[in-house]
């Protein structure tokens, strides 16, 4: 079964457009690299800085194993100048997809 993984982030609102950059030069293709990788998405709020990544993973421990093999520390460390705190990651079971 797919999982998903949703994580949260607050940039600075002046600092989006770098976020977006960044994800667009480095974060996307890093991310296609990475085993069970399904599908990605980026989603933000330029006005306030709000933004969620989404990953949907082959499976709980393609999602999992991000985080367990310090991957997801690995992308977000180069985010820091540019994230006002550190992000949150929640994964989920895809249920329904069209």
């Amino acid at each position: 079964m797919k999982h998903v993984a949703v994580v949260t982030f607050q940039a600075y609102p002046d600092r989006i457009d770098d976020v977006i950059t960044r994800y667009r030069e480095s974060g996307v293709p890093w991310m296609q690299s990475q085993a069970g990788l399904v599908d990605f998405r980026l989603m933000t709020d330029k006005k306030t800085g709000k933004g969620r990544h989404v990953a949907v993973w082959a499976t709980e421990a393609d999602a999992r194993r991000f985080v367990e093999t310090g991957a997801f520390v690995q992308l977000f460390s180069q985010f820091r100048d540019v994230f006002s705190g550190p992000p949150s990651r929640e994964v989920y079971e895809l249920d329904i997809q069209t």
